[in-house]
């Protein structure tokens, strides 16, 4: 998907499919997550190739929503206006290590448009094991995200090992990014982050973010 207009910003979010925008009850990713919103390339190269979420593959801009809720079934909710508007599907569940977390698929609808193309995955890990407003229950299929990185559980020296560094900020932030042209389209860039949320030195969120702009 090719977005023409864009000014480079990460989104926070796990999204779903072609609902409209919902009253304030559902937790908003950009809330739950609560990551900078800029991120600055530090990467010559994208730091994630594939996404797999249980048994479904996901590719950046190119799955829709649909498919996830088609998948994982799940109510898709709505908040935002302009570039903070966003649609997305959430799901709590455990990880493959039986540990609770909340599983995000979300589209940045100023950038994906009607289509609702997944632009942003994430896991969160959720001690307290309760499902966030407006998100439903994991499925049995749903029990791990693969980002083919570090994810959530992960310690900050593992993280370090796989970028070659890890300096999260004050606040436990801490993000990989790559701006990457592209041929076809000519003049057209592909920007991909990865944000972590380190606490007591383990990774507690992993969100991986695209957009292509020109």
């Amino acid at each position: 998907m090719i977005h023409r207009h864009y000014e480079w910003f990460v989104i926070t979010i796990f999204a779903a499919s072609t609902t409209s925008a919902v009253g304030a009850g559902p937790l908003s990713p950009y809330k739950a997550l609560g990551l900078p919103k800029a991120v600055h390339p530090t990467l010559h190269t994208a730091p994630v190739q594939a996404i797999i979420a249980g048994p479904l593959g996901i590719q950046l801009e190119m799955t829709r929503l649909d498919a996830v809720k088609k998948r994982f079934g799940g109510v898709a909710r709505g908040a935002g206006d302009a570039g903070d508007a966003v649609t997305w599907l959430c799901y709590a569940g455990k990880n493959a290590e039986q540990k609770p977390v909340v599983y995000w698929f979300a589209s940045n609808d100023e950038m994906s448009g009607d289509h609702h193309e997944v632009t942003q995955v994430a896991v969160q890990a959720n001690p307290s094991g309760k499902a966030p407003s407006g998100c439903g229950d994991a499925p049995s299929t749903l029990t791990g995200i693969s980002f083919g990185v570090p994810s959530v559980g992960s310690t900050v020296d593992a993280v370090a090992k796989h970028f070659g560094t890890a300096k999260p900020d004050a606040k436990g932030y801490l993000s990989y990014a790559s701006e990457v042209s592209v041929k076809e389209p000519k003049d057209f860039t592909v920007s991909q982050s990865v944000q972590y949320r380190v606490r007591d030195g383990v990774v507690t969120i992993c969100s991986v973010s695209q957009v292509t702009t020109n």
